[in-house]
């Protein structure tokens, strides 16, 4: 029930950040993918890690006390995520 576009823009994203990789069945029509890392590795934070990651981090900015802040801020929420008993892995969804 989803739009193919949006399918075929998701599996690429999926494939760039490494998660998924394509590869070829029998009658090199139908795209197929299979997970890139570990399916005991692959959780709903790891996914969200990987897409969040994609593109740029050198964004000049000051380095300040405040942005200093703000990072220790998300990788402690990066942490309570990591333990939570919501992180699944996606092969238990």
């Amino acid at each position: 029930g989803i739009p193919i576009r949006l399918v075929r823009d998701i599996m690429y994203e999926l494939v760039q950040t490494g998660i998924v990789a394509p590869v070829q069945d029998e009658t090199n029509r139908t795209p197929a993918y299979q997970p890139a890392i570990d399916i005991n590795a692959l959780s709903v934070k790891y996914v969200i890690d990987k897409l969040d990651s994609r593109g740029t981090d050198t964004i000049p900015v000051i380095d300040s006390k405040e942005l200093k802040r703000i990072r220790e801020s998300l990788q402690e929420f990066g942490k309570v995520v990591e333990k939570s008993q919501s992180n699944l892995l996606l092969k238990d969804i």
